[in-house]
């Protein structure tokens, strides 16, 4: 059993993460890439892959192919509605 001593350290240190993921974040917002995005988008473009307007959504198709790779087989409920209702 844990003794009361060792709460307040574990929470601390909850604290301590909490804080630290915090920072990282804010770092992160400020942060520049040092492969420019245009150098990025050529050699994607050279490997196939085709740049899309809009937003990119994961479909749940996508999804069941992506995990029967992995042996992870996803049946989807008859009431599921999938996409955009409008």
């Amino acid at each position: 059993m844990a003794s009361s001593a060792s709460v307040p350290a574990a929470l601390g240190d909850d604290a301590q993460a909490s804080a630290a993921a915090e920072e990282l974040l804010r770092a992160m917002e400020s942060y520049q890439p040092i492969v420019p995005d245009a150098v990025t988008q050529y050699y994607l473009g050279l490997s196939g892959y085709q740049q899309q307007k809009g937003r990119l959504t994961l479909t749940t198709e996508d999804l069941m192919q992506s995990a029967r790779e992995y042996g992870i087989y996803i049946r989807k409920p008859m009431y599921f509605a999938d996409g955009d209702p409008s």
